[in-house]
C-alpha cells in the first residue's frame, strides 16, 4: 500500500460529487508533494524489478480515477505498457 499516492480527502469528496476536473486539479497538486514523489519512484522501481503490478481503487471507471493518472505518468516516464482491467457489468 503506497499511502502517499492516495487521493486527499477533498479530492475524494470532489470525485463523489462528480467534479472530476476538481479532482484532477487537487490530485495533480498532491503528486508534487515529497511523499507522493517518493512513492511514485517506489512504484516505478517495483514495476521495473518485478514486472506487472495492479493499481487498485474504489472508483470503478479508470477514466475518473487517480490510478489512471499514476499509470500514465509511469507509462510515459518509464516506457511501460498500461492495460486497464475492467470487470463486466452484471
Amino acid at each position: 500500500h503506497l499511502r502517499g499516492l492516495g487521493t486527499p480527502k477533498e479530492g475524494r469528496e470532489a470525485a463523489r460529487s462528480g467534479q472530476y476536473d476538481t479532482l484532477h486539479k487537487i490530485y495533480s497538486a498532491h503528486l508534487k508533494t515529497p511523499q507522493a514523489r517518493e512513492q511514485m519512484d517506489e512504484l516505478a522501481a517495483l514495476v521495473k524489478s518485478t514486472g506487472p503490478v495492479c493499481l487498485l481503487c474504489y472508483e470503478r471507471d479508470h477514466a475518473h480515477c487517480h490510478r489512471q493518472w499514476i499509470a500514465e505518468i509511469i507509462e510515459d516516464r518509464d516506457q511501460v505498457r498500461v492495460e486497464n482491467l475492467v470487470a463486466p457489468q452484471v
